[in-house]
This record gives structure tokens, sequence and C-alpha cells, in this order.
């Protein structure tokens, strides 16, 4: 029983006991396999979309697994065998501290998975007091390991356990496709009859009642480029989304299939899309703008990377990713060290504009004007039949653009969330309706501008004299909802029609008159009837017909994915034009003049002169913030019409009623938010025509009502982004 623990004898440690085995090597593999490597490849897993974005190919992925998996364990026993060249005491003192480190970092990720350190967080207990607890911890499992041999012996078992953490991985549904592709042998060459010219717009957010006036018709006058199109197309007014998110809802457009169990946007994981059909013919010339969904086949992408460069960028991001995971919040400097790209979202800054053909991949929320010109840069005649489609992030939020074109906020990108919304992501609406409203103002107002831009890319195909034999389509992947204590997209009961409802306009080759259907219509059908168009020779599999059957009985019942299973309506479910009710209620139809006052707080001092009234100089200090700059000049492009910002006067009963004036004329009159998150801030819209070009004199007032004296504080302002 000598030399065992039962004996109570110290245990020597496995680089001084010459009776066992060498398993350090095994150790460092099997702890730096679940503490460092497990982590990177889980996320990466569930990403694949980052992959798609990247270019990144399967051998490059092998690679970076093997050089985590492998080339870090050995990295470290090489260290460890340098220093026993020169001291084996040293040696033992870096093992142990490997040990230590990577120990520590099991605990801490434990921590993180099962949630306790979140909830120690909502507790007040920092990140760092728990990295301490996850240190300490790790320290007591080195004495542990070096002082006993059934330590030892359980990390062994665990560290053999290790070799299944590249199998889970390369077995997922995600990575499956990429480290294991297909050879492609199996797809037939698709062919297409009738190869007519295809224009297809996707807009981002865009509910198809929001276009409607109170007769539930199309607005002409607020909408002329809908209208115009409508004019000349099928308006199928009761079309319908399968789904509340991008991600999902865009490749049901694409394929013709419901979502179904949470897929990545990218084309491994829906071979059998509209762009790849496309392309297999060889009978179009493509132009694919895709800023978020990855469908479009890599054959058409110009940006591809070498092996080694693949290698580095995945490395760079998984690593980036692991120290965001590992680092305790309350350390600064790792807030934005994620790169967007991981998140599925393309830089956009490097785009070649003088390129018509290919993938064209902006960012998500950014060059949204850029996006359009360029678009319409691509509408000319070619060779070849065109196939041009253009997925726009419009009139989804972050909402900046007014029906003009004119911005009214520098620099506004989607984590800048709308005020008076809650959540992670910003996509749940507070308890004050008026925050809601105010969003749904700028909401529309983008609308507008999202019309006009309709009505430039029919006037692009009109002088190219392409508009009459080109198929075009103009479809949304879902709606946004504006009510308050509800989430701005993902749906609940009262929000169902806010969010399902989507505009579907199709132009059929030749089609010079209009026609409206109330067919119970969904996104599903879109591929159906372009295939149906085209006369595509392979058979579909799609949940979806083509609506140029009508021979094909109607379904009875609409159908979207919801968080908690399927939500299913009737065809014409009692509640689908409550939208059109109280949007037109709220903001009226036809001129834009109601919908950029409808929100004034005090409609009865708006276009009056402040020289008019009582003013006095002892207004509490306003702090403009989020993009809006008391300096910003007027040009034709931009004007700082929307104010956003917070009052500094905690003694001020809340709310506080609030004017804008420009250039000495009451332009807006709001109050701040009731919401206790932020019931010292406020926003206010004034129309752009107030403003001229150059420089103009904007004032803020508090308004206090005494008796039937109405007097304007003049507030003290400053700004701040």
């Amino acid at each position: 029983m000598n030399g065992t623990e039962d004996s109570g004898s110290p245990d020597p440690g496995p680089e001084t006991n010459p009776t066992q085995p060498d398993f350090r090597f095994l150790h460092l593999f099997g702890l730096t396999a679940l503490a460092v490597a497990q982590p990177m490849l889980d996320r990466l897993g569930r990403n694949s979309t980052y992959l798609e974005l990247k270019m990144i190919n399967g051998p490059a992925v092998w690679m970076a697994v093997v050089l985590v998996l492998i080339g870090m364990p050995l990295l470290q026993w090489g260290l460890i065998r340098s220093a026993a060249l020169l001291n084996t005491k040293c040696a033992s003192v870096i093992y142990s501290a490997l040990v230590g480190v990577l120990s520590t970092l099991l605990v801490w990720l434990w921590l993180n998975w099962a949630s306790i350190q979140l909830s120690l967080k909502s507790h007040g207990v920092p990140d760092v007091a728990v990295a301490l607890v996850a240190a300490l911890t790790g320290l007591v499992m080195v004495v542990q390991y070096r002082k006993r041999s059934s330590v030892r012996w359980f990390v062994s078992v665990v560290s053999w356990c290790a070799l299944s953490v590249p199998v889970v991985f390369a077995t997922s549904r995600e990575m499956k496709p990429i480290l294991f592709p297909s050879s492609g042998s199996e797809r037939q060459s698709e062919r297409i009859g009738n190869p007519v010219p295809v224009v297809m717009i996707v807009f981002d957010g865009l509910n198809g009642m929001a276009l409607l006036n109170e007769h539930r018709e199309l607005d002409a006058e607020r909408y002329p480029g809908f209208a115009r199109l409508a004019s000349m197309s099928t308006w199928y007014r009761n079309a319908s989304t399968v789904h509340y998110r991008t991600d999902n809802a865009v490749p049901a457009i694409l394929t013709g299939q419901r979502p179904s169990g949470g897929l990545r946007p990218v084309e491994a994981n829906y071979p059998d899309n509209l762009f790849r059909r496309i392309f297999d013919s060889q009978q179009y010339e493509m132009t694919v703008f895709e800023p978020y969904t990855r469908l479009a086949p890599r054959q058409i992408r110009s940006d591809r990377l070498t092996l080694v460069q693949q290698v580095t960028t995945l490395l760079d991001a998984v690593g980036r990713v692991y120290v965001d995971v590992t680092m305790p919040d309350e350390i600064p400097g790792f807030e934005d060290i994620i790169p967007r790209p991981w998140f599925g979202i393309a830089e956009g800054t490097d785009v070649d504009n003088s390129v018509l053909t290919g993938v064209i991949m902006y960012g998500w929320d950014t060059h949204r004007r850029e996006q359009v010109d360029y678009f319409q840069r691509c509408l000319v005649r070619s060779e070849r039949p065109w196939f041009r489609y253009l997925h726009l992030v419009l009139p989804h939020y972050p909402w900046n653009f007014l029906p003009s074109g004119r911005t009214y906020c520098n620099d506004l990108t989607a984590a800048d969330y709308p005020i008076g919304s809650h959540g992670v992501l910003g996509e749940d609406w507070g308890p004050d309706q008026l925050a809601c409203d105010q969003g749904w103002q700028r909401y529309l107002l983008q609308l507008g501008y999202v019309d006009a831009c309709l009505n430039s890319f029919l006037d692009r195909l009109q002088s190219a004299q392409m508009l009459d034999e080109s198929l075009v389509i103009v479809v949304a992947d879902h709606g946004a909802a504006f009510r308050q204590g509800v989430g701005r997209r993902v749906p609940a009961s009262e929000t169902v029609p806010d969010i399902m409802s989507v505009p579907l306009l199709i132009k059929l080759p030749g089609q010079q008159t209009g026609r409206i259907s109330d067919r119970n219509v969904e996104t599903v059908d879109v591929l159906p009837t372009i295939a149906d168009v085209l006369q595509m020779q392979t058979e579909l599999d799609t949940d979806g017909v083509s609506l140029l059957d009508e021979s094909t009985a109607e379904r009875p019942r609409k159908e979207m994915a919801g968080p908690d299973g399927p939500i299913i309506v009737e065809s014409d479910f009692p509640q689908r034009f409550d939208y059109v009710r109280r949007v037109t209620r709220l903001f009226g139809s036809g001129s834009r003049d109601r919908l950029m006052s409808a929100l004034n707080f005090r409609p009865d001092i708006v276009g009056r002169s402040v020289s008019d009234l009582p003013t006095t100089d002892d207004g509490p200090a306003v702090e403009l913030h989020y993009g809006i700059d008391i300096e910003d000049a007027t040009t034709d492009e931009h004007v700082p019409c929307y104010l956003q910002g917070r009052i500094h006067a905690p003694e001020l009963g809340l709310p506080v009623t609030l004017a804008v004036a420009v250039n000495g004329r009451i332009t807006a009159t709001t109050r701040t938010f009731s919401d206790p998150a932020c019931q010292h801030d406020f926003a206010a819209m004034s129309p752009e025509t107030a403003f001229s070009n150059g420089d103009n004199d904007i004032e803020v007032f508090e308004v206090r009502q005494n008796d039937s004296t109405i007097v304007l504080k003049r507030c003290r302002l400053s700004g701040s982004p």
C-alpha cells in the first residue's frame, strides 16, 4: 500500500511519479477540448451563416478544428517540454498553471451554461466576483489533481470522452452539409421554357395593410408608386407571410416551403431555391442583393478567399467569440469584439458598385440609399434575360428616411433602438402608446420613401423599355406592430393582423391592366407562380401553389409560425383589417400632412410665432441625442426635423409638455414619456418644409398653462450623440 492515497502518504504529481504513464498530453488535450474547443465549435456549429457569408469551405473548417483541438495542446506540451530541458520544477509549475487556467475556464463556462452567473448578476453580483469564485475553484481543482490519483484518473476518462467534441460538431445539422458536401451530380439541369426578364423586390418589415386607406383600397395619393404598379399587375390584397422573422420568411419565399426547425438561411439548408434554379438553367444574367440570407450560389460570387485566408479569418472570428463569452462584462474594451459578419451581417464597406452582376452584399442596416441607386443602375438591357433580385431592408428599422428621400438622423443603425422600446434587441414596446405611435409615424414616413424607391425602379424599367416584357414581383417578408406592451415583430394575439399581412403584387409579362384578388395567398405561393410563368421543367416540391392556376382549391386558413407554435386563422378572419382602422383613425389617409401633424400634443399652438406668446428664459436643461445634432445644417439630402432628447430637471413634475420651434415658429409639440424607463425622454417630428437649406434656429420650450395664458419657457440645449 506504500505510495497510495489510502496509506495517507501524499501522492506524487504525474510529472514526478516514475511508475505512472505520462498522461499529461492526454489531460491537456481533454481539458483544452472541453474548456476552449467545445465552446468555440458549439457556437460555430450553430452559425453556418457566417461561413456562407465569408465563403469558408469545408477544408478550411476542418483545418481550423484540427488547429484548435490538436494544435493548442501541442503548443502547451511544447512549452512544458522546453521548460523541462532547463528546469524540471519550472516545467511542473507551468503544467499546473495550465491545468488551473483550463479548470477555471471550465467552471466559468459551466456557471454560464447553467445560468448561475446570470442569476447572480440579476441580484447585483458582478461578473468579476463570479470569475474570482471560478478561479478559486480552479485552484482547488489543481491542488486535488496533484494530490489524488483518483482525480487524475477521472480527468483521463473525461479526456477520452472529449474525443466526442469534434464528432458532435461535424455531425450537427448545420455543419454536416458543409463538412460533407454532396457532389452535386444528383441535381438535374434546370431548363426554363419561357426565359422572360425577372425583377423581384422583397421589402423588409412592410405590413400590406399600411398601404390601404379607410375604404380598404390602395392609397394612391400617399403611395403613388405602389398604385402605379397595382394598375398593371395583380394585387393580392389577402397575402400573408408564413413566418415573423426574416431568416425564415425570406427562405419561404425563395423555396415555396414552410420553415421548420429554425434552419439557418444558407444554401446548404435550402438547396432547391429560386436562385439555384435560375443559375442551373444557365439562361440568365443574375444580380442578387442579399443583405442577410445566403441562398445565392457561391458560383456567382467574386469575393473568394484563399484556403489560408479562410482559416485565419475563421480562427480570428471564433477566437473573438470565445473572448466575448469568457470575459466578464465589467472589464472594458471588449464590448464590440465580435465582428458583424458573425451575426450574418455583411460589412458592406468594400462593395464595387461598378459590377452589375453577381451577389451584392451591403450591410444589413447601412447604405440603403446607395443600394437603391445601385439596383436601379442594374436595370439595364443585357444580352441574356436578366434576373434582378433586391432584398431591401426598408421600411424596417432604423427609421431615418422621409418620403422625399432625405434623412433626419445621421449614422443611425439598428443598434440605436427606438425610444420607448424594451428587450435585448429593442423589439418590445413599453407601456406608453405615445412612444409606439411616434415609432409608427416614423415607420410610415419611411414607407413613403419605399414607395418613391419603387416608383424610381418602374421609371428605370420603362426608360429601358423592359417594363412591359418583364415579370415583376413585389413582396415583403413580414409586417410590424405598434401597440404598447407587445412585440414589434414577435406576434401576440392582438398583433397577428399587424405582422401576418404583407403586400404581394405580381405583374406578368405583357400585363397592362390591374386587378385585385382577395384569394387566400401565402408567401410560399411566390416560387410556384414564378416557376409557372417561366415554365420551369424540373418538378417543384413546395407547400405553395401557382397563383396562375385558379382551378386549385383555395386554402381555407392561414398559417404563420409563432414563438409557441403555429398560428392558424381563417382566411378572412374578423381582425384582418384592424390595422387599417387604427392607422387611418390616427394618421388619416391621402395627403401626408396629417401623418406629420397627428401626434402634436398641443395642436392649438402649432404654427404660431414664438413672439406671439409670453416667453421666459428659465426653462429646464435639455440634452439632444441619438444622432440629432442641433448644429446640423439642412441640405438636399438631410434635414434635422426629428428631435429626441432628455430633460435634466428632476424637480419638474412629470410628464412635461414641450414645444419645438424652427426659425421662430412652433412646428411640433410633445410630452415626456410615461414609461418609467424613459420618463425624462421625449421625441418630436417637425415638417421638413419648416427648414431652409443651411443653418436653422432650433429651440425647445417647456409649455406652461397658467389659467388661460400659455407661457413658453426656453430650454437650455446641448447636443450629445
